[in-house]
């Protein structure tokens, strides 16, 4: 009997050491949660949203966070764009303006898990220079069982100054009727900068982009393939911008002139005729013979140069079999400036 009881005993021993095990036991084991504050390229005294991002953060109830910034070129707004799982608790934000110190305090009886996505954005003002956003050592991060997370890795933050430094503006141009115009602007550093050239309609500026008629509205390059009357005594200037900085170039005035015949009978008939256009296979060229030193060229409307006459004919024939269908340039170049150009349709 008592060889039964002592059995009895210790069946019931292992059967509570199981019953414990399964109730008291630790969930399983993540990795290092990890929390960091991201890099932002922004234009000076602008509005800046800074991510805080974390990955790993599994289990947790808890987290207190104390970040620092100099209040010479950071101003403190709020912290906004709460994460689902961090906007269900508890959630509260301080700022010290006189030391510069955020604190960051979060409290939830639910764990959050929640990997690789942004916790919250902290809103600041930016002023200028390349600003630090540090996290201090006074951190906690608590976990379901109560217990601190002391090897989590935290990642401080940056805010850099995007300069968009116009050191060449475009200059003013007097061309003739039918001749090219080129506007360029000039940069310290074009890195990760967009452009977009535009035009004053008389109203407001507009925005332009690649057509026949012009050719790198998107660069800090514009030309204009073929000036036309309309466009005489317009203004024209480069937008550069990255996300919402902008920064204009000085604007400059296109005069186009119509051209001017002297009385010599020679100079008095076209001085460039293109026949037949629309064409299909052979393109025929004539150039006044009062131009001298001249070259003929063909452009595509990306401005790339498809075909030249270095010979310098003042008659001849172009094989035009050989390009794709589309508008292109026919232009008469001299040393001192494109003298003409005529639209020519290949079909």
């Amino acid at each position: 009997m008592f060889k039964g009881l002592q059995i009895y005993e210790i069946k019931r021993a292992t059967l509570f050491a199981w019953l414990l095990l399964c109730f008291v036991a630790p969930g399983p084991v993540f990795g290092q949660p990890q929390i960091a504050i991201g890099e932002q390229a922004r234009c000076v005294n602008s509005e800046v949203y800074i991510p805080v991002h974390a990955l790993e953060y599994f289990n947790i109830t808890a987290l207190t966070l104390f970040i620092a910034i100099d209040t010479l070129k950071l101003d403190f707004f709020s912290v906004d764009n709460l994460h689902p799982q961090i906007e269900g608790g508890s959630f509260v934000s301080n700022y010290n303006e006189i030391n510069g110190q955020i604190a960051i305090s979060w409290f939830r009886l639910t764990p959050a898990n929640i990997d690789d996505e942004k916790l919250f954005d902290i809103i600041m003002h930016y002023k200028n220079g390349e600003a630090d956003i540090v996290f201090m050592e006074n951190y906690e991060i608590v976990y379901a069982d109560d217990s601190i997370a002391d090897d989590a890795v935290l990642t401080d933050g940056l805010v850099i100054p995007i300069d968009i430094h116009i050191i060449s503006h475009p200059e003013s141009l007097d061309v003739t009727e039918g001749e090219q115009a080129v506007f360029e602007t000039e940069l310290a550093d074009h890195n990760g900068l967009h452009f977009r050239w535009q035009k004053h309609n008389g109203e407001y500026w507009e925005d332009l982009y690649d057509t026949v008629k012009y050719t790198g509205a998107d660069t800090d390059r514009l030309i204009i393939n073929f000036a036309s009357k309309d466009l005489d005594n317009t203004s024209w200037r480069c937008k550069v911008y990255f996300d919402d900085c902008i920064e204009f170039s000085d604007p400059a005035i296109l005069t186009v002139a119509s051209p001017t015949n002297s009385g010599n009978p020679d100079t008095a008939v076209e001085l460039l005729k293109v026949f037949p256009n629309p064409c299909s296979h052979t393109l025929h060229v004539e150039v006044n013979k009062a131009l001298d030193q001249f070259v003929v060229q063909l452009l595509n409307v990306h401005g790339e140069i498809v075909y030249t006459d270095q010979k310098s004919r003042h008659a001849g024939t172009i094989d035009v079999r050989f390009l794709l269908p589309g508008v292109y340039l026919l232009q008469i170049n001299t040393r001192e400036s494109i003298r003409k150009t005529i639209r020519v349709i290949i079909i």
